[in-house]
């Protein structure tokens, strides 16, 4: 219901940021981001996909290939491929995604929580591919990501746990 809501006011901002702002203006391209995930939520896969699809584009141009926020758009396609069960092209924007971010944070002590939701994509498209070994090693990164930046209490660390053991009982019943 809230992305019912928040759909038509994504949409009014894009308006207006078309009309004041120059055309690949970055906020434009974090407007149609939002808008796209608003669409994806709502079960409106190809209206998402060509959103998704000209955010990269503007991002892409406005900010620079390698740019935080260009890989944000990559994971949003990829999770949408994902659960279209497009696994090549989901694969294909999981591992840019990844690699912008350990690119752009390097490979620190501790890295940066976004890398964990790129770890998290990745792990639930293995888990779709019925590669188990290979998603419970993602989703171990990821959650090690979290419980080393947010803490072992964090309600995001334990939503993890939490989807994770859900998804491990059911595949244990195929």
């Amino acid at each position: 219901e809230k992305y019912t809501q928040a759909q038509p006011l994504f949409q009014r901002t894009l308006a207006i940021f078309e009309q004041s702002l120059e055309q690949g203006h970055p906020l434009i391209g974090l407007t149609l981001n939002m808008l796209a995930r608003a669409c994806y939520f709502q079960g409106k896969y190809e209206q998402a996909e060509l959103l998704f699809q000209q955010a990269l584009r503007i991002r892409t141009q406005a900010l620079g290939a390698e740019h935080p926020c260009v890989a944000e758009t990559l994971n949003n396609l990829a999770d949408l491929y994902r659960t279209q069960c497009k696994f090549t092209q989901a694969e294909q924007y999981c591992q840019q995604t990844l690699t912008i971010y350990r690119k752009v944070w390097g490979s620190k002590h501790v890295e940066h929580l976004e890398v964990s939701h790129a770890l998290s994509t990745l792990a639930k498209l293995a888990r779709d591919q019925g590669k188990y070994a290979e998603a419970e090693s993602y989703f171990q990164q990821a959650q090690a990501i979290r419980g080393q930046l947010l803490g072992l209490e964090h309600p995001d660390v334990a939503r993890g746990l939490k989807d994770w053991s859900v998804f491990n009982s059911s595949a244990t019943t195929f």
